[in-house]
């Protein structure tokens, strides 16, 4: 099979866009079918495209939320080294530490969600309305 024009196959690793193919690859599967096969397709496509490092943070953060639903301890790795990846202070490394706040909570209750969110906004560096928002969801207030 030829690539289209002026596009090289996606098997390319080195081309300056493969991670971002693999990025929209790994996203729009997961969206269509994300159950079996392809989501196993999709995880590896988010995890090439998590090994460009102009994308890794966009892939973390679509890999996590992938895993979310069946495996929140690599829902929360994932989202950790999109934190460090993003950087925390960014938007991205908000929603990032919003997901960990999220898997924490699936994997050992409220009280550990509460202690994420807790060390992100104590660092002063995060700010972000929805971590607020979302400690008080969690604490029963609106």
């Amino acid at each position: 099979m030829r690539p289209l024009p002026g596009r090289p196959p996606l098997a390319a690793p080195a081309h300056p866009d493969a991670g971002r193919w693999l990025l929209e690859a790994g996203k729009a599967l997961a969206r269509v079918e994300v159950e079996g096969d392809a989501r196993t397709r999709a995880d590896r496509l988010l995890a090439r495209a998590a090994e460009h490092p102009d994308q890794a943070g966009q892939a973390l953060l679509a890999l996590a939320r992938v895993k979310l639903a069946d495996d929140p301890a690599a829902a929360y790795d994932a989202y950790d080294q999109a934190v460090r990846a993003l950087g925390s202070a960014s938007a991205g490394g908000a929603l990032a530490r919003l997901g960990m706040a999220t898997a924490l909570e699936r994997l050992e209750g409220r009280e550990a969600a509460l202690a994420e969110l807790d060390e992100a906004l104590a660092g002063g560096d995060v700010l972000d309305a929805s971590l607020i928002r979302r400690r008080q969801r969690l604490l029963g207030g609106m």
